[in-house]
């Protein structure tokens, strides 16, 4: 039994199932792993390991299979809820379920907040800005390629400025976040990838291109392209 699908580098709480494709990640495996989805030829290293075993011939493949199809099991989605004061252009969407908005919050004309949003307080999100989308995140499988399902959250803090065009990438997976902090101001055409997390009072200006699991400090300036 597992609680969590994870990668082996990533700390999560619960019994973990990973995939394992390569030997040098071997010494990596953390002790709350119940599960390993590998090879038959790295099984063979595996022997000491009190650990659940699924051979196959593309371990990485099955793993994303597996979150996929976790993915699109239903789960119980709240209502969105939309703060006092907010500006909501009626050509903006909004997904109905899934979504927090806070107080004092702008959304202009042909933005779209999707499921998994969480917005704080006095945030404008400009015009075709896109906020949780489904990030650019693909896997090869039996020679094909597959979109991976992403359930997580995207959470802006207060004071956030998202810019003309902007898209902010929605987290993989259902535990984990991409985060925006406090007073962050990010630049038209800006494009930030998933699970990253952007520090407090930090600049993004135009055109920037942030990709997934990426950590920026706070007070950080990030310059055009």
């Amino acid at each position: 039994e597992f609680d969590v699908l994870a990668r082996i580098t990533t700390a999560v709480e619960g019994k973990k199932c990973i995939f394992l494709a390569e030997k040098k990640y071997i010494r990596l495996i953390p002790p709350t792993t119940a599960m390993i989805i590998t090879n038959e030829e790295l099984s063979k290293e595996l022997s000491d390991k009190p650990v659940g075993l699924c051979i196959c011939n593309e371990p990485k493949g099955i793993y994303f299979i597996i979150l996929n199809h976790l993915a699109k099991k239903s789960r119980v989605k709240k209502p969105t809820t939309i703060g006092e004061n907010c500006s909501i252009s009626d050509k903006a969407s909004v997904a109905a379920v899934d979504v927090v908005i806070g107080n004092n919050v702008t959304i202009e004309e042909f933005a779209c907040v999707n499921e998994g949003s969480v917005i704080g307080d006095n945030c404008i999100i400009r015009a075709g800005a896109q906020v949780s989308v489904q990030d650019f995140n693909f896997f090869q499988y039996k020679g094909s390629t597959y979109p991976l399902e992403h359930t997580g959250a995207t959470i802006l803090g207060d004071n956030v400025d998202i810019g003309y065009h902007a898209q902010i990438g929605r987290a993989l997976y259902e535990y984990s976040q991409t985060r925006i902090g406090d007073n962050c101001k990010i630049a038209n055409y800006a494009a930030i990838g998933h699970d990253s997390i952007i520090g407090n009072n930090t600049n993004i200006y135009a055109n920037v291109m942030i990709g997934g699991n990426v950590s920026i400090g706070n007070d950080s300036h990030i310059y055009m392209s």
